[in-house]
């Protein structure tokens, strides 16, 4: 879990990537700022899913980063303070907990299962919406498939697609300009999601879209981008119909 740390205190700081390290490896420490200005640009360059923030530093409080951040792409924020008079305070900001200086483990310890149960929440509805986003999506293929990532849902046009490869219970998803993506779903999701006639299942491993072939040959399909899609031997004449 990518985690940034703000807070006016490099002696802080310290110690606190150390038990971070030492105790919950599960958590990166991307960066680091010291202030709300510094802060917020942080924030949007490198989109941490956790925050660890103090509330008094130099140029502004902790409130006023929440503030100017707004809610879209907002990180789980643990508060860690020296000062317990702003507890109400933070937990209306939705802070996900509020940890008073000096940190010890248990505290910590508490917070980072939190963040994780958070996250796990989080993943579970991303998944729910994309499958619910890709529901019909097999009628039309001007619709959009919802692949879901760390940072919620993107949305591609099926056209856009060249070709889906399973593997390993992932889908690899090529795409039309040469990037892909990684899909945590099996490539028998995608089957039933995208449209037909125009995808095909070539291989098991394989889906295919009609517009982006090149060449057929005894044992794989060509397509754009020098992308090859194998073709299994019980679907060889089905793959020629399906071409002709």
């Amino acid at each position: 879990m990518n985690t940034l740390i703000i807070d006016d205190e490099p002696a802080a700081n310290t110690e606190l990537k150390k038990m971070l390290r030492a105790y919950h490896q599960e958590l990166t420490v991307v960066g680091e700022a010291t202030n709300v200005h510094e802060g917020l640009m942080k924030i949007r360059k490198l989109k941490p899913e956790l925050l660890f923030l103090d509330i008094e530093m130099p140029g502004g409080t902790g409130f006023d980063l929440i503030r100017q951040l707004g809610k879209d792409a907002r990180p789980e924020i643990v508060f860690v303070t020296s000062r317990n008079e702003f507890a109400f305070q933070a937990f209306n900001c939705a802070a996900l907990d509020y940890i008073l200086k000096p940190v010890d483990q248990g505290s910590l310890a508490t917070a980072v299962q939190r963040a994780k149960e958070r996250m796990h929440q989080k993943n579970s509805s991303r998944r729910l919406e994309a499958l619910l986003a890709n529901i019909d999506a097999s009628s039309n293929a001007d619709k959009h498939i919802g692949i879901p990532n760390d940072h919620g849902i993107e949305f591609i046009t099926a056209g856009d697609i060249i070709c889906c490869q399973g593997s390993d219970g992932y889908t690899l998803i090529h795409l039309a300009d040469g990037t892909r993506r990684t899909s945590s779903y099996p490539i028998g999701h995608y089957k039933k999601m995208l449209p037909t006639p125009d995808f095909f299942m070539t291989h098991r491993s394989f889906i295919v879209n009609r517009k982006h072939v090149v060449r057929l040959s005894a044992d794989e399909i060509s397509l754009n981008g020098g992308l090859k899609a194998e073709i299994s031997r019980r679907r060889k004449k089905l793959v020629e119909d399906w071409l002709s």
